[in-house]
């Protein structure tokens, strides 16, 4: 019987940072576009040792005054080995044998040096370290400016940067407009019903079953059915449906019922499309009986 119902932090092209142990934040930025990177952790290396007597790296002489030395830091260079996807390192930088007050700056050496200094020294000051964080250039570069007199200069290497992933993350909860999308052709769905309520006379009870999307194509009397499972409470019998009331399937382009065993509950009279949005579920109709009612069922639809 079938019825119709009426943020990252960024590493700049030409972006120096320093941290002292004051705490005091520097920072200067020639203008170079940001690039949003992750800080990739590694065990200390030294990647310069400017020190005759403990040189790490190509050079073994003190900066003199006004010079800017060029340190290569992609590949391996002193005892780093530092990949060519870097955008930035993390480094603790220090002066040794300083010979008069003075600074250095350290500036990707892409870049003009920028106004900003990453250490201060004196003539009698011991190593003095700081923590400094510098983009790299276009070919994996940094510069070193010294001030005044004569400095060795140590750069040891704690972490690099490189570009963050700006792909699209895992998906999402879905919206509440996911109710109009297509469910794709050949996929299942399926949903367990169960239905309480208290009537007042004998009849016929209507209850509304929503797709978790829209079908392809809107549902049809032929393509709704009760499954051959338990006779007693349905008014059909289609063998197309094969699955189970714990297991529910349906063939492509089909919606089969799955009726409870418990043949004490209410009776499925049948069923109707929720015209004319037939393509987003379909209703049943139930026996209703004065008093307490309960009936449940399962079921499932492949898009086609």
């Amino acid at each position: 019987m079938k019825k119709i119902k009426p943020a990252h932090w960024a590493i700049g092209g030409a972006l120096a940072i320093s941290l002292g142990l004051g705490g005091v934040l520097t920072m200067a930025n020639a203008g170079g576009a940001g690039q949003a990177s992750t800080l990739v952790p590694i065990t200390p290396c030294r990647l310069v040792d400017t020190r005759a007597d403990q040189t790490v790296g190509t050079r073994s002489t003190p900066l003199g005054t006004g010079e800017v030395a060029d340190f290569a830091v992609w590949g391996t260079n002193g005892n780093c080995t530092i990949p060519s996807t870097a955008t930035g390192i993390a480094s603790n930088v220090t002066s040794v044998n300083g010979t008069s007050a003075s600074y250095l700056t350290i500036y990707p050496g892409d870049a003009a040096k920028p106004l900003s200094s990453n250490l201060n020294w004196t003539a009698s000051s011991a190593p003095t370290p700081n923590q400094v964080t510098v983009g790299l250039s276009a070919t994996g570069g940094i510069k070193a400016f010294n001030n005044a007199g004569k400095v060795d200069v140590v750069i040891d290497i704690v972490g690099y940067y490189q570009a963050a992933a700006v792909g699209a993350g895992p998906a999402g909860p879905a919206g509440p407009s996911a109710i109009n999308a297509k469910i794709p052709s050949g996929t299942t769905v399926t949903g367990y019903e169960s239905f309480s309520w208290i009537g007042v006379q004998s009849g016929t009870h209507y209850e509304d079953v929503h797709f978790p999307g829209k079908a392809p194509a809107a549902l049809t009397d032929a393509t709704v059915n009760f499954a051959n499972t338990f006779t007693v409470n349905t008014p059909e019998n289609d063998t197309t449906c094969t699955g189970t009331f714990a297991a529910p399937t349906a063939p492509a382009g089909q919606v089969c019922l799955y009726v409870d065993k418990n043949s004490n509950q209410n009776k499925f009279f049948g069923y109707g499309l929720t015209a004319p949005y037939g393509d987003v579920g379909f209703w049943v109709i139930i026996n209703e009986n004065p008093g307490s009612n309960f009936a449940s069922m399962s079921w499932a639809y492949t898009a086609p």
